[in-house]
């Protein structure tokens, strides 16, 4: 019985921090949408954020007819590396590494 109860214990933490990576992860996905002047007239968009991925699908929702893309560009930047696996993990969480993404697009026309 020690032994279950010694693994409930050692499970509890364990799930607090997994719960708290899933809460920073979803706090970092900030977005920054800014209308452009296009010189076709058309819908133009400054996109910035902190996932490509996530730029890509707004622009998506944003763009129906679907979207040529003048510029994008993601940069990562890693914290020191700290010795130890448990170590680096917890530095993380506290200061996530930063990463910026960027987008340019203008709509295409719809219609055929």
């Amino acid at each position: 019985m020690n032994t279950r109860f010694g693994r409930r214990r050692a499970l509890g933490p364990l799930l607090a921090l997994a719960c708290l990576a899933t809460l920073a992860g979803c706090a970092s996905q900030r977005m920054d949408i800014r209308p452009q002047i296009s010189a076709n007239g058309q819908p133009a968009y400054e996109l910035r954020g902190s996932n490509l991925q996530v730029l890509q699908a707004q622009v998506q929702r944003l763009c129906p007819n679907g979207a040529d893309v003048l510029r994008q560009t993601q940069r990562f930047e890693r914290p020191e590396t700290e010795p130890g696996f448990v170590k680096r993990w917890t530095v993380e969480l506290i200061d996530p590494p930063h990463t910026e993404a960027q987008m340019q697009v203008v709509c295409r026309a719809g219609g055929a």
